[in-house]
């Protein structure tokens, strides 16, 4: 019985944005006239995490949270497509891109730069997450 209760607490878990599991998606788009980005961070316990700014800079605000199982299969999808774990880097004025943190590593892409096309898959894998913040968008908000 207490190790079920120590199972169900652990799966439970909620983090910050200062206290971070080892692995984390972060996506979004930016660019243009003003410079500033979007940037969300998906946790594979579906917490969502939104910021907007000058890129890497702003406040991180808690979003809704998506269905585990939905963060789960992104995280898989990352994890077995070898696409992902080569850096791209051709922004253009505006820009997209998906950063995965994993322990120490850092995977990025970012594109956008006028003649590069990025592969299908990434383009794919990018509108699942966007499609997961509209999702979380459309819910009522249930944190307060």
């Amino acid at each position: 019985m207490i190790g079920l209760i120590g199972l169900l607490m652990v799966s439970c878990k909620t983090y910050t944005p200062n206290n971070l599991p080892d692995h984390h998606l972060h996506f979004g788009k930016g660019g243009g006239f003003t410079g500033m980005t979007t940037e969300y961070m998906l946790l594979r316990n579906g917490q969502l995490f939104v910021r907007e700014g000058r890129a890497g800079s702003g406040e991180w605000r808690e979003m809704e949270k998506v269905e585990k199982a939905a963060a789960k299969d992104l995280y898989r999808t990352w994890e077995n497509d070898d696409l992902f774990k080569v850096d791209v880097r051709e922004p253009g004025n505006l820009y997209y891109f998906m950063t995965m943190k994993k322990d120490t590593a850092e995977f990025r892409q970012s594109w956008g730069a006028s003649g590069y096309q990025p592969d299908e898959s990434l383009k794919s894998f990018y509108g699942r997450a966007m499609d997961l913040i509209r999702t979380a968008e459309s819910k009522p908000d249930t944190r307060n």
